[in-house]
């Protein structure tokens, strides 16, 4: 099975298959390309993968003539908020497989204002990958490597500065962090102890040995949910590898889905003063932020799947929060890009300020019976499988073909598409009815395993 994703917005693949120290090379020798040998940045996750590829990124960097500004392992949203704050700096590449498991890895790369490449820019780099067309200096215009070790630490003082930090601070919470051993550690833990938390924080060293997958779903939360039942700490967060993206494990120690991480926060941006009523999502995010928006009586915008869509939907929409069902948010005030730790701020600013434990804020919104599986198969039966549920469901009345098919009903919806990052089929069915979320869900998969 092919394993290289290549996309606008990224490329990913699975090392010694395809994501290999050549492919890197020709990649980002595209994107130094397409910025005319600018200073950059570059930034890994910690995954034993990435020393290799960075290695790559650098002399393919160099070689175009581009200052690089080397972030070592660093978050991807603290790599995204350092471009956007220094000016000489005309975009960046990340090294992380984000939620992938350790065996795949990926090249992100970003613009000068930080953001995520929407398919023009993304365009325009595959146009000098495609062509093999680079841009090459003589040795007296060889980019300099110039290694930066406090991105962590300026991204951290500003993050406080905009969090209503007295009165989390004032809350002195108990807080169960889980990294997953990825650059998501120490900073995380440096953030809630700036807030007066006490934190027990597992899974600490950015090595790049997952315990468990990092994606930040219930089913890895179950760590973080024991030691909160243990010692009643007020709240617990899992985070993917690079930092973009988390779950929420609750005060009672439900491994919540990460589903819940928008709305809640959403729910607090909303309320807050001086804030656009408009939020951004994609089409396949519960119907919790559809009641959400409904509440504050906001715009509720949905997009395709994806981190480029919802991003520019929500600077072109001057929206105060966009993000994703995965646990991936964005606020526009401090950064359009998704961003755990501010996630995390939020969400401990909303618990302080409305004096309500996890729990009660979870309990506060509306809960919808939401499954989620996949198929793996081949990328060129991919497209073939979702037509074929497209087929099967013609005749429905409210079909949406934004992204993959979904199909709507008075009592819920299905949503297939085939995932740009992985070589499967993502099936997910949401209804207040979990046996029909369940019956939906199958009856999808049915059809696509009669076409793969």
């Amino acid at each position: 099975m092919r394993s290289l994703r290549i996309s606008y917005a990224a490329a990913r693949g699975i090392i010694g298959e395809s994501m290999t120290p050549v492919f890197a090379q020709r990649y980002v020798n595209s994107f130094g390309t397409y910025v005319e040998g600018a200073p950059v940045i570059l930034a890994r996750d910690p995954r034993a993968s990435g020393v290799m590829l960075h290695a790559a990124a650098i002399s393919a960097l160099i070689s175009c003539g581009c200052d690089v500004y080397d972030l070592g392992v660093c978050p991807t949203p603290v790599a995204q908020f350092f471009i956007r704050n220094n000016e000489n700096i005309k975009g960046g590449i990340v090294i992380t497989g984000g939620h992938n498991n350790a065996n795949w890895n990926g090249l992100i790369p970003f613009r000068a204002d930080g953001t995520v490449f929407d398919e023009y820019d993304g365009g325009e780099l595959l146009e000098f990958y495609h062509a093999v067309v680079f841009r090459r200096v003589g040795w007296k215009e060889l980019g300099k490597h110039i290694k930066i070790d406090n991105a962590c630490d300026l991204y951290a003082e500003n993050l406080i500065s905009y969090l209503d930090s007295e009165k989390i601070k004032s809350k002195n919470f108990t807080v169960v962090l889980d990294p997953c051993n990825g650059a998501a550690a120490p900073i995380s833990t440096l953030i809630c102890k700036k807030l007066n938390c006490n934190v027990i924080p597992i899974n600490d060293e950015p090595n790049g040995i997952f315990p468990h997958d990092p994606e930040p779903r219930p089913r890895n939360g179950k760590q973080v949910s024991s030691i909160i039942k243990a010692i009643g700490a007020d709240i617990g967060f899992c985070f993917n590898s690079d930092g973009s993206r988390l779950s929420i494990i609750s005060n009672d120690g439900e491994t919540v889905s990460e589903e819940f991480a928008l709305p809640l926060v959403a729910d607090y941006c909303l309320s807050q003063k001086g804030n656009n009523k408009c939020i951004v999502t994609n089409i396949c995010t519960t119907k919790t932020l559809d009641d959400v928006a409904e509440k504050h009586s906001a715009k509720l915008i949905k997009t395709p799947i994806g981190q480029p869509a919802v991003i520019s939907t929500m600077l072109n929409e001057d929206a105060c929060i966009g993000g994703e069902g995965s646990g991936g948010i964005a606020v526009k005030n401090f950064q359009p890009a998704f961003d755990a730790f501010l996630t995390m701020g939020l969400i401990l600013s909303s618990i302080a300020e409305n004096n309500k434990s996890c729990k009660e804020l979870i309990d506060d919104l509306s809960r919808y019976h939401l499954v989620k599986k996949y198929v793996w198969c081949r990328p060129d039966r991919q497209y073939a499988a979702v037509d074929a549920v497209r087929r099967t469901f013609k005749d429905e009345k409210n079909i949406n073909f934004t992204d993959g098919i979904r199909i709507d009903w008075e009592d819920g919806w299905l949503h297939v598409r085939a995932a740009a990052t992985e070589p499967m089929v993502r099936v997910i069915s949401e209804s207040d009815d979990m046996d029909i979320s369940v019956k939906r869900v199958d009856s999808a998969l049915k059809i696509i395993y009669s076409v793969i």
